[in-house]
């Protein structure tokens, strides 16, 4: 029996991790990691960025400059291309468009199919398709709820993305939009990410805090995620400054790097809390393993989300967490059962929920205990949902040849 050929797909996105650590598009790397081990040629096209270093990876990685100097390419990464304001970074726009577009249309002349990641890059395929005809599957987020919010511009848009040959949608809240938006729900296919449950599972906290050089009777309120307006680690910071005074052996953690960070330093400052709020920085996959196994609370407190990964860790690893009310974040968790959920941007409501779970310590062990059997029952390896993947593009390559 001859063996099959191998696939060759191309995957369009706005963001990929630039350097070792970074939480840009970080899923489209596992998943271009897995469906490499499967057998897949994959070749990635995403945009370039000043801080770009070179990644250690199975698969082909083509990072397209768009406007010069280098050092001015503002648009892409960051908060995002829909939260972006400065002009400069509005003038690089078609440059962007343009630049993408080429760099598509040079990777799908050797390859079978074009996978794209977010409503942007959709559309920069489905016009790729009009001079190479490929299957179109586009991968969309929570963050394209923004686009599918404009009245007239969402209209256009979705009649766009009903072209595709797939779409796929990581969690019912998403799909639910995009449906009553007019998207056709019978291209749509869910397909949560998947999980590192080796890395992530619950561990020894008093082990982990001192490999980590932390003291045994600190206690740790712990968030992770870019430093950007859309994450609100800056309505964390003000609300944990009200409790800061009388949880004298809390302190709280910040992992991530973002446009924010300056500010976010200078309110640590301001609100002199710069013994009990310390901001990590960029950690890699192990260390923030360490971190989530050695924190006593993991609090989320973005105003927009669909499903992040960095929650589904948090409760992999049996913590308690309170995150805001957005997104697919209510379908993953059910309030006071799996965590807690408070209203996006409240700080009276995140400050209640911070002061009960403090104070309540079989309510932790409860919500510890619920968010990690979730998580096991529920959620799958990235090998296996690359699987899956692979599975809808083979499938969408046989009907092409019937």
């Amino acid at each position: 029996m001859e063996p099959c050929p191998r696939i060759n797909i191309s995957f369009l996105s706005t963001s990929f991790p630039r350097f070792e650590g970074d939480f840009s598009g970080n899923f489209i790397f596992r998943y271009a990691q897995e469906l490499s081990n499967l057998g897949t040629d994959i070749e990635i096209i995403a945009p370039d960025d000043p801080a770009s270093l070179p990644l250690s990876e199975n698969f082909s990685l083509v990072r397209f400059p768009y406007f010069f100097p280098r050092s001015w390419q503002t648009l892409a990464y960051g908060s995002g291309i829909m939260n972006k304001r400065s002009v400069l970074s509005w003038l690089q726009l078609p440059f962007l468009l343009i630049k993408f577009f080429l760099a598509a249309l040079r990777s799908t002349r050797k390859t079978q199919l074009v996978h794209a990641f977010w409503s942007a890059s959709g559309i920069i395929a489905l016009a790729v398709r009009i001079f190479k005809s490929r299957p179109v599957v586009i991968t969309l987020w929570g963050s394209d709820k923004l686009v599918a919010q404009i009245p007239i511009l969402s209209k256009l848009i979705i009649s766009v993305l009903n072209t595709a040959d797939a779409i796929i949608c990581e969690d019912n809240n998403i799909k639910s939009l995009l449906v009553s938006r007019g998207l056709d729900s019978k291209k749509i296919t869910l397909i949560p990410n998947g999980i590192d449950l080796q890395s992530f599972q619950p561990g020894d906290p008093m082990k982990a805090k001192r490999s980590l050089g932390l003291q045994d009777d600190q206690h740790i309120m712990l968030s992770i995620g870019s430093l950007n307006k859309t994450k609100n680690h800056a309505l964390l910071i003000n609300t944990f400054a009200e409790i800061a005074s009388s949880k004298k052996s809390w302190h709280l953690y910040i992992i991530g790097e973002g446009e924010e960070q300056q500010n976010l330093e200078k309110q640590v400052l301001d609100l002199k809390l710069e013994q009990k709020t310390t901001l990590l920085g960029l950690h890699d996959h192990n260390s923030i393993s360490k971190w989530l196994k050695a924190a006593d609370i993991f609090v989320l407190p973005s105003q927009n989300e669909g499903t992040p990964n960095v929650l589904l860790e948090a409760m992999a690893c049996g913590l308690p967490v309170i995150a805001s009310k957005v997104g697919g974040i209510p379908d993953l968790i059910h309030d006071n059962t799996e965590g807690l959920l408070f209203e996006s941007g409240s700080k009276d409501d995140l400050k209640e929920k911070l002061n009960r779970l403090i104070q309540d310590k079989q309510l932790q062990k409860m919500l510890a205990k619920n968010a990690q059997k979730k998580i096991s029952t529920h959620y799958d390896s990235w090998e296996n949902q690359a699987k899956k993947l692979l599975a809808l593009y083979e499938q969408l390559l046989s009907s092409r040849k019937k």
